[in-house]
């Protein structure tokens, strides 16, 4: 296409934005793919999971913004009168929320993904009754769970007034700040002496076993609920 009437910006931006998209979507979103299927090994590989996700989407909303503002100058030079379409607007308006609850809610995951690696090396350690790995485990645990709550304290509220996510997530993690300084350890205790235990020493660590899964599963719960009363007060459907 030749440029009108000497003007060759806005084609060109269009032009560029095409490739940008073609870029996104061709090589960044088959990254994305392939980092998906290992995101779960690690905090680090979930991590790079989510900055993909979010440096493609990013990519694509500077190569829309940077057509919008051409065809603005377009219209400005030529004498145009530009008119916004009510559903493009909606639209626009729908994926830039989007956006935004995402980035807000991996940080939160990020935070909880976390604390569920660390509980999972200690959950290997009871199911194969070793107090070594037990208490390995616990205090990395500890460790982890106060690199969350931390990681939780610069999170601010969504929109500078919603904590409701945030704060299941902060929950989940005192109340392993409170096992990991007192009932992990006396479970450490109890697993050193497997071998020779009481009546009583047994009974109080099943008692250990069954007062944390209530109390994990009420968490757990509470966290999911947060979650998804979080997405369905802030993610627009369209055709609302």
């Amino acid at each position: 296409m030749p440029g009108f009437k000497g003007n060759t910006e806005f084609r060109d931006r269009a032009k560029a934005a095409f490739q940008q998209m073609l870029s996104v979507y061709s090589i960044d979103y088959q990254k994305v793919n392939t980092l998906a299927a290992s995101r779960s090994k690690s905090l680090e590989a979930m991590q790079r999971y989510f900055d993909a996700l979010e440096a493609a989407e990013n990519k694509l909303e500077i190569a829309g913004d940077s057509v919008q503002a051409a065809q603005q100058r377009f219209a400005t030079r030529f004498n145009l009168t530009m008119t916004e379409d009510r559903e493009a607007r909606k639209m626009n308006e729908v994926i830039r929320q989007v956006s935004e609850v995402n980035t807000y809610q991996h940080k939160i995951f990020l935070a909880y993904f976390r604390l569920e690696r660390a509980n999972a090396k200690l959950t290997d350690g009871l199911n194969a009754q070793d107090a070594k790995v037990f208490e390995a485990a616990r205090l990395e645990l500890e460790a982890e769970t106060d690199k969350t709550l931390a990681e939780l304290d610069a999170i601010p509220a969504f929109r500078g007034k919603d904590t409701q996510y945030r704060d299941a997530v902060r929950d989940y993690a005192k109340f392993y700040v409170i096992w990991s300084g007192n009932q992990f350890k006396k479970m450490t205790e109890l697993l050193e002496q497997k071998d020779r235990l009481t009546k009583a020493d047994a009974n109080a660590f099943n008692g250990y076993i069954t007062a944390y899964n209530k109390q994990n599963h009420k968490l757990l719960e509470a966290y999911n609920n947060a979650g998804n009363a979080f997405q369905a007060a802030y993610i627009p459907v369209f055709n609302d």
